[in-house]
């Protein structure tokens, strides 16, 4: 899987799309969003799978640039979010979304380490 992230990166480095703005990169995933949802709406699972792997293709090249280039933070705050999440219950609420169990420290402190290179 790492590759295939590195790859991603490699493919902003190597077209120079390393400069991060939040709002071009919330346009652009909810610009892949609309298209998922086009794809539900009209498409067929080929279409959905696209849009799911841009909206990827996407955020991951948005972590990179926000990560200002630096793909071990992007690896780095992958992991920290797989972790979090991997402490989530397996129940899930009445909108189908896994639940957070009592006490539940979300990934943003270790994220904000990263960030600043602690």
């Amino acid at each position: 899987m790492n590759e295939l992230l590195v790859e991603i990166m490699n493919w902003n480095e190597d077209r120079g799309n390393t400069e991060y703005s939040c709002v071009r990169e919330g346009s652009m995933i909810e610009e892949e969003l609309h298209e998922l949802g086009d794809a539900y709406r009209n498409g067929t699972e080929v279409d959905e799978a696209d849009a799911l792997a841009d909206i990827i293709f996407v955020a991951v090249g948005s972590l990179y640039k926000l990560c200002k280039g630096d793909q071990q933070k992007v690896l780095d705050i992958l992991m920290v979010v797989t972790a979090a999440n991997n402490l989530k219950t397996q129940a899930k609420d009445s909108d189908g979304k896994i639940v957070k169990p009592e006490g539940f420290v979300g990934p943003e402190g270790m994220i904000e380490a990263i960030l600043d290179g602690r």
